[in-house]
């Protein structure tokens, strides 16, 4: 479950922005989880709102930079540029400064924060602390000292990576300075770490506009079983999309299948990658009013309801699994009432039994509704003059509760992250286009 994410120096973020799940009101027990009698309470979903150009995705993005930097840091060479570090440009000292992230989340009960700092060639930070019984436990900090151009390191001897001096000498020696040491000892095969690497390599889901490159494969994973299968059929039935069956049609590749018109250098191409590999056709069945079942091909079908099928799996297998997923402009080709009843499941303690969390930007005011939401769930980015993006709960502008119109009071510019449109007359406009 995350807690917190932070970043800082990373595309249109200069200053350190926090996004934070922890509830704010306590007393309100919709869409949250409850952690332990001290009524510790984290939200399952969050909604970001803004104008365009405003930085919601580049939040989307440090949540896939931080990812993509652990999971591939230590399979990079000595001397490699460290990927995705991406500072904000548009002031000079920043461009040379590290870049920050920080992530706070819960695994198996136990709070843990891991972060670090670095520049396009050296990590110049990096700290993972643990929260068994409240108590912070410092497992490593990681400091690079310009003046003796080495690391300072405090590491309690190893005590809670269960690594003597030796090992840890090993640890420290091996590590690279633009690689990670979390992603270094994870590759030694330090087993007390694991879970922190296995929380970004398996519980963080991060998805762009698009969604997942592999979105539709995990769908299909879901219809080879027969109960998903009609999981699957309900929630389009529920959402009135009117598809009645799906079928999965797999043929070997055929090269001989191909149309004469494809060049034979394309052909010879086309079976060296994919001689022997399965090709599997998606088929949607549609009822017509005479109980006749009418085939078509998924490609054939709406945006949405391609960008549907493309959801459920991940959003299932999130659910199922207490996954985090987090996705930039989930209302993309989606009806409103579609886009609610995604965000429902979330909501539903019935559906949602993992802890799964929900993290999205969006423009459909539609939902922005204290229906939908609790009012620490909703933030709203915006950008300065000097092109700086700031993150701002909408729980710093005390809107009333169950009264106040949430969609109204944005659209109206009462909470700011909307657009700055100047109202021309149409004699302005008629001057400018010569007429």
């Amino acid at each position: 479950m995350l807690v917190e994410f932070t970043v800082k120096n990373f595309r249109s973020f200069h200053d350190e922005t926090q996004l934070s799940m922890v509830a704010a009101n306590k007393k309100n027990l919709d869409n949250s989880i409850v952690l332990d009698e001290n009524q510790f309470m984290l939200l399952q979903s969050a909604v970001i709102y803004g104008a365009n150009g405003a930085g919601k995705s580049n939040l989307i993005k440090a949540f896939n930079a931080m990812q993509h930097i652990v999971l591939s840091s230590a399979k990079e060479q000595r001397g490699d540029q460290i990927k995705s570090i991406e500072p904000f440009i548009f002031d000079e000292n920043s461009r040379s400064a590290p870049t920050l992230f920080e992530v706070i989340f819960i695994v198996d009960a136990i709070r843990y924060q891991y972060g670090f700092s670095a520049t396009k060639t050296k990590i110049m930070q990096e700290w993972l602390y643990a929260f068994p019984k409240a108590a912070k436990r410092t497992w490593f900090e990681r400091l690079w000292n310009e003046e003796s151009q080495q690391y300072i390191w405090v590491d309690n001897d190893g005590k809670y990576l269960k690594a003597n001096k030796n090992k840890m000498a090993l640890y420290k020696d091996t590590t690279r300075d633009n690689e990670l040491f979390l992603s270094k000892i994870v590759q030694l095969n330090n087993k007390e770490v694991t879970p922190i690497f296995d929380w970004f390599n398996n519980t963080l889901k991060c998805a762009g506009i698009d969604g997942w490159n592999d979105g539709d494969s995990i769908t299909r994973d879901f219809i080879e079983s027969q109960t998903k299968k009609q999981l699957i059929l309900q929630l389009l039935h529920d959402m009135d999309i009117g598809i009645d069956d799906i079928k999965l049609n797999k043929e070997e590749f055929d090269v001989r299948k191909l149309p004469d018109e494809v060049p034979s250098e394309l052909k010879q191409k086309l079976e060296s990658d994919l001689k022997g590999k399965i090709l599997v056709e998606t088929q949607v069945l549609r009822t017509l009013s005479d109980k006749t079942l009418v085939p078509l091909n998924l490609e054939e079908e709406s945006d949405g309801t391609q960008k549907l099928f493309s959801l459920l799996g991940p959003f299932l297998d999130a659910l199922e699994n207490g996954y985090i997923v987090v996705i930039d402009e989930l209302h993309n080709s989606l009806h409103p009432l579609l886009l609610r009843y995604l965000v429902s499941l979330f909501h539903d303690e019935n559906i949602n039994q993992n802890n799964a969390q929900l993290i999205f930007t969006t423009h459909e005011t539609e939902i922005l509704s204290q229906e939908v939401f609790r009012r620490d769930q909703i933030w709203f980015c915006e950008k300065d003059r000097d092109f700086n993006s700031t993150l701002v709960p909408l729980t710093d502008y005390q809107p009333r509760k169950n009264v106040e119109n949430l969609s109204k009071g944005y659209l109206s510019g009462r909470y700011g992250g909307i657009p700055a449109i100047e109202k021309m007359t149409k004699e302005k406009i008629q001057k400018l286009m010569g007429m």
